[in-house]
């Protein structure tokens, strides 16, 4: 079934569904029939292969991709209080050439200080809920990136969602009252840099404009629309 279901996306999903279906993180649901399936991490899940309503009822996450226009119709049809919007995805992150540009940005500014995603550093993001998506539970003690602090507080941070054998789904995220500082592209290009360094793809899937904005100031290109639902109750995000 691991083939088939590897089929059924097809590259759709990125970092997140290629995690689920190594067994890296997250989970794979897969209809009866073998011809629909659901990968699911964290506040995601991308919906492939034939529409399938039990795969939709079954899950409980706040951020709902359809692969078609049959998926987006069914999501309409079983949760009704979803809303659809517009994610943007990136086709090309920044090459080697960009390490000296991004090794700048990612620079402490006055006042702050760059630290690495720690234990310590993961404890002060779960603290806090603008900032738990920068060490989210299902990576376990498995969380990687950088924070800013200013006085011992944290401010922003760039980490990894997501983790396939190739790759990181980068989450970035500001504290409300520290928003268009630089402190997140300070952050991210950091990061950034080290995955490139490491020969990872760093994947960039933005929630809102101003987040693909920052992707492509940081060097990422090719910018491709694509229609995602936030399920009833799920919560907007935002740097």
């Amino acid at each position: 079934m691991g083939n088939e279901l590897k089929g059924l996306f097809g590259g759709f999903g990125g970092v997140i569904a290629a995690a689920c279906l190594e067994g890296t993180m997250g989970r794979v649901r897969a209809s009866a029939s073998g011809r629909s399936a659901a990968a699911e991490i964290g506040d995601f899940a991308f919906f492939a292969g034939e529409a399938d309503g039990d795969l939709l009822s079954g899950c409980a996450a706040a951020i709902l991709v359809p692969q078609t226009a049959a998926w987006a119709a069914a999501i309409e049809r079983t949760a009704p209080g979803a809303r659809r919007f517009t994610r943007y995805a990136f086709g090309a992150a920044p090459g080697p050439e960009e390490l000296p540009r991004l090794r700048k940005l990612g620079a402490a500014p006055p006042g702050f200080e760059l630290r690495r995603l720690d234990g310590e550093m993961a404890a002060l993001c779960r603290a806090e809920e603008w900032s738990r998506d920068l060490a989210p539970g299902h990576v376990g003690e498995n969380y990687e990136g950088f924070v800013l602090l200013s006085g011992g507080e944290l401010c922003a941070g760039a980490a990894a969602y997501a983790r396939s054998r190739g790759g990181v789904e980068i989450e970035v995220d500001t504290r409300p009252d520290m928003r268009r500082r630089g402190l997140a592209r300070c952050c991210a290009a950091r990061y950034i840099a080290g995955c490139l360094e490491r020969g990872l793809y760093p994947e960039w899937d933005a929630h809102t404009a101003v987040s693909a904005a920052l992707a492509e100031g940081l060097g990422y290109s090719r910018r491709r629309e694509y229609a995602a639902y936030l399920a009833a109750g799920g919560q907007d995000a935002d740097l």
